[in-house]
C-alpha cells in the first residue's frame, strides 16, 4: 500500500497499524519526538538530526483529520513526517 492510499484512508490494515506502531518506536528510539497539542491546536516534531516542524491551525488540523482511526495519531505523525 502506498502512502498516499493510506492518507485517504479511514481506516488501514491491522498489518499496517502495526508497521506504523513499529516505525514510531524505532524513531522515537533514535531520538524523535512528536508533540500535540489539542488544546491550541499545534504539532510539534523534532528529528534527531536537527529537523524541526511546527503546524499550528489549519496545518495541525488537516495533518490530524489523516490519522487513519485505528492508528495512534503520534504514530502516525512521526512516521509520515519522517518521510518530507
Amino acid at each position: 500500500m502506498k502512502l498516499n492510499d493510506l492518507l485517504e484512508a479511514e481506516d488501514v490494515s491491522i498489518k499496517d497499524a502495526n508497521d506504523y506502531e513499529d516505525q514510531a518506536k524505532k524513531l522515537r528510539s533514535s531520538g524523535a519526538k512528536v508533540d500535540i497539542d489539542y488544546k491550541h491546536n499545534g504539532i510539534g516534531i523534532e528529528f534527531p538530526d536537527g529537523q524541526e516542524y511546527f503546524l499550528q491551525g489549519d496545518e495541525a488540523s488537516d495533518l490530524l483529520d489523516e490519522v487513519p482511526d485505528n492508528v495512534n495519531p503520534e504514530d502516525f505523525i512521526i512516521v509520515v513526517a519522517d518521510n518530507w
